[in-house]
């Protein structure tokens, strides 16, 4: 196992082989048709049933956490704009974004997934919330 891992041709075409354009992946930018598996990929997880609420409950409770924590944080320091110079501040506010758009995209997936019928894939862009999530 060690020596097709540490042989540094094979590691080094493995890797360059996941930025090469495949047909089974999300297109963030453009249209694919495998755009229309992003309520599977953003609404569930491998851990919990695809009917379940549990992830998207979970990412509101963290979301609404880091809303509040922000909320605070910027009542309490913000210090005539000076907050936005640090940058624990700045990654306080892209991870609380990142949360908020997390929870919309698996509630958007869930309610998607429970009213979509196995169409056949077509393509499609993703919606804006999707893309957002992926891109924070």
């Amino acid at each position: 196992q060690c020596s097709t891992m540490c042989n540094p041709c094979v590691t080094c075409k493995a890797f360059a082989g996941e930025f090469k354009a495949h047909d089974d992946r999300l297109s963030i930018f453009g249209a694919s048709t495998a755009n229309s598996k992003w309520p599977f990929v953003f609404g569930t997880s491998p851990w919990f049933s695809e009917s379940s609420n549990f992830l998207a409950v979970c990412r509101t409770v963290l979301a609404a956490i880091l809303v509040v924590h922000l909320i605070l944080n910027l009542v309490v320091h913000f210090e005539g704009g000076f907050w936005f110079i640090y940058l624990t501040h700045l990654t306080q506010l892209i991870a609380t974004a990142y949360l908020v758009f997390a929870a919309v995209t698996s509630w958007m997936g869930l309610s998607q997934l429970r009213k979509e019928k196995e169409d056949p894939p077509q393509e499609t862009r993703l919606p804006w919330y999707v893309s957002t999530t992926w891109v924070l």
